[in-house]
């Protein structure tokens, strides 16, 4: 699955509100977005 980091509110990089951007090539079950969800949040603290 193709994911992309972006930082939103912001011109420059690593600024900003980080956001993690998912481009799944299936339709993903719920544990599925929260299991990459905690991935994200806990990349970040």
């Amino acid at each position: 699955m193709k994911t992309y980091f972006v930082d939103s509110f912001t011109n420059e990089k690593f600024k900003g509100n980080p956001a993690a951007v998912c481009l799944p090539e299936t339709v993903l079950d719920s544990e599925m977005m929260q299991n990459i969800w905690k991935k994200q949040v806990s990349t970040h603290s």
